[in-house]
This record gives C-alpha cells, structure tokens and sequence, in this order.
C-alpha cells in the first residue's frame, strides 16, 4: 500500500513537471506568479498569526501587573483607556515607522539598537556652540552669519547666505547683535 500511494505521488509530480514544461510564454509567467503570490500570502499569514501570539502574550502580561497596580484613575468616563491606548498606539506606529523606513533607520539606528548614546551626542553639540557668548556680543549681524556659514554644510549655507543677503537690503548687516 505504502509502495502503491508512493509511486502515485512520484506519478503526480512527474505529470505535474510535463505540465509545466508544457506550458509557453504568458501560461508559465502566469503559474509562477501564481506561486509566488501563494508562498507569499502563507508567509503574511504566519507572521500574522505571530504578531497575534506575541499580542496576546502582551495583554496577559499586562493583565497581570495591573492586577497588581494601584492605580488611581484620574479624568472622566474612559478618558484613562483612551490615553492609555493612544499611548500604545503611537508606540507601535513609532515602532513600525522606524521598522520600515530606512531612512529612519539611517539616522536613528545606531541610538535604537544602543550603539550611540543620543543623550551623550546631545550634550557634546550643545557644550561646543559655533559661536561664543563673547563673540556675539562683539559681532555685527553679517558677521555672526558669515562664521556660522563657515562652520555649516551646504544647505545651511546656501539659507545663511538668503539670510545675509536679506539682512543687507533691509540695512542691517553692520548692527552689532551684542
């Protein structure tokens, strides 16, 4: 019986591989397509069905420690849930934003993944300015622009030097900023 079923598959498939040889230009496109799209959809629907298990655990865990919190619910009639749900939201839209955009990625992954400390980088741009207190004070407003264009990438550049410009016509390049 094992023989018999085991020669009818191998049967099937040797049918099934005539059959796909067999078929020409848009016929053979078209099946491939059709597969592709079938592996596809199983795939979309375990990682579904995943993200479903990992939610549920979510909830049971939270189930949990609010049994345990005391929590004094402040506000009207479910104006906490619904905070509390906005809150949650925009965790998982930040979470799928940051997932599916490189260029997010880009920018932000080495601080997500804790290679960089955004704190750290923080503090050192904001300890080292472009310009003293003492330098604005003894510069003029052409002045104060031409250095931060020295110290500035393109883009800036170009924006400082419209600033600059403006501040020409309008007669108030040599007034001292200090």
């Amino acid at each position: 019986a094992i023989r018999d079923r085991m020669l009818a598959e191998a049967a099937g498939l040797t049918e099934k591989a005539q059959a796909m040889n067999a078929l020409e230009g848009r016929a053979k496109e078209h099946e491939e397509f059709r597969l592709q799209l079938e592996t596809r959809k199983d795939v979309d629907l375990a990682a579904i069905d995943a993200k479903k298990d990992i939610a549920r655990a979510q909830a049971d865990v939270l189930a949990q420690a609010f049994k345990q919190a005391d929590i004094k619910i402040v506000g009207g009639e479910g104006e906490f849930f619904n905070q509390f749900v906005k809150a949650i939201s925009l965790g998982h839209a930040m979470d799928g934003a940051l997932d599916s955009s490189k260029t997010i990625q880009a920018v932000a992954g080495d601080y997500v993944t804790g290679n960089k400390d955004l704190a750290a980088d923080l503090k050192d741009v904001l300890s080292r300015p472009a310009l003293s207190s003492g330098d604005v004070a003894n510069l003029s407003v052409a002045s104060v622009l031409t250095k931060l264009m020295s110290s500035s990438d393109t883009a800036t550049q170009e924006k400082l030097g419209e600033l600059l410009n403006a501040a020409k016509k309008l007669g108030l390049d040599d007034k001292s900023i200090g």
